[in-house]
């Protein structure tokens, strides 16, 4: 696996870590404020309700009263329970609600009964010198329903957001990488041509007028090479600095591209200036003729200008409808697909969108054609 793609699986993983654990603690503390909160108002109504137990106590079959205690009930899912020595004097607690754990009920507790969750409290009152046991009921299921919504909203939540970082991040880091990757197709024929030089410059014997061609050769191309690696950090936002864009004519660019093809052929039928980049519209042509060649052979590489219109094209072998749509698509080929020239057009097409052009190869039985429009 390519070092950046660790890379993005390690600060997706980190992210996500981070994001959850986030959402698990506020998730959590949500929950703690409600259940703080509802537990506050349960002993609010207990306070509120002193009154009405005492009547309770004290005519447990008042018809006033207890149409009150139903009211409470039904509205405030507040539930209540009078005992003394003598038995269950009055109790508004539902019968599914089992009481069987009494003596396990502490002063204050939480417990689950038939599905629901039921905050309870059991004290002792003294009423007119009578000791009375009264149990509070109070039903608080919509807390947990609410906690379970918090926590598939909240996971709902950090899926998407972290697919979508993701996605960012992935292209975002795609994107420093190439550069780096177009770099190292680049750097391959003038470090080529370069080495060949200068190691037939240590073996072999020369002339003066020969070393004198082959160190200009090798200065142009160290110049050149300087100035693309230059052109392709730009591109890729690694450092500081602009494009330098002027007016050009595109054969002044072929012209300086002929003592590397001479066979090529060159129509112009009209031109106009274009806004662009020397240096990238350079390694634009070089890149493409050089392809054209390499899949030509010795035949014929013609290429027309027609104003903005460029057309290269050449009778090698044909390429494949799915190697075509993937090119056409900025996808790369494998060097087992297309011969390795896949990642030096991933490369023209990214210059023409930064001139705001649009490149388009076609290829049939007997020719492949280039097409450009600035």
């Amino acid at each position: 696996m390519q070092l950046w793609k660790k890379n993005f699986f390690f600060v997706v993983v980190l992210f996500q870590g981070m994001l959850f654990a986030g959402l698990f603690a506020f998730v959590s503390y949500s929950f703690q404020q409600s259940l703080i909160k509802e537990t506050a108002l349960f002993k609010q109504w207990m306070e509120e309700s002193e009154f009405l137990i005492s009547k309770l106590a004290e005519e447990p079959t008042s018809g006033f009263t207890q149409e009150l205690v139903q009211v409470i009930n039904e509205q405030q899912q507040f539930y209540f329970k009078i005992s003394n020595q003598d038995g269950i004097l009055f109790s508004s607690i539902p019968k599914y609600v089992s009481l069987e754990e009494m003596q396990e009920i502490e002063r204050f507790s939480i417990k689950k009964r038939s599905r629901k969750t039921y905050l309870f409290y059991c004290t002792s009152k003294r009423i007119e010198g009578t000791e009375f046991e009264v149990l509070f009921v109070k039903d608080s299921s919509f807390l947990y329903l609410e906690q379970r919504e918090r926590i598939i909203y909240s996971s709902l939540f950090g899926v998407l957001f972290s697919i979508f970082l993701s996605v960012i991040i992935y292209w975002q880091m795609k994107k420093i990488y190439k550069p780096v990757q177009n770099l190292s197709h680049e750097l391959r024929t003038p470090l080529t041509l370069i080495s060949g030089y200068s190691e037939y410059l240590m073996r072999m014997k020369t002339t003066e007028e020969e070393k004198m061609t082959m160190s200009q050769e090798i200065f142009q191309e160290s110049q050149q090479l300087q100035e693309v690696i230059e052109q392709l950090l730009i591109m890729g936002d690694l450092t500081d600095g602009e494009l330098k864009m002027e007016k050009l004519y595109v054969s002044e660019l072929i012209q300086n591209l002929t003592h590397k093809y001479p066979k090529l052929k060159l129509s112009i039928f009209e031109e106009v200036e274009v806004w662009g980049n020397r240096v990238l519209l350079l390694r634009l042509f070089d890149n493409l003729l050089d392809n054209a060649f390499r899949a030509a052979g010795d035949t014929e590489v013609q290429l027309i200008i027609s104003g903005k219109k460029i057309e290269l094209s050449n009778s090698g072998a044909r390429i494949s409808e799915r190697q075509l749509r993937k090119m056409n698509r900025g996808k790369k080929l494998s060097s087992s697909e297309y011969g390795g020239s896949g990642q030096g057009f991933l490369i023209c097409r990214e210059i023409v969108l930064l001139h705001h052009g649009k490149i388009t190869i076609q290829s049939d039985e007997r020719r492949t054609n280039v097409f450009i429009v600035f």
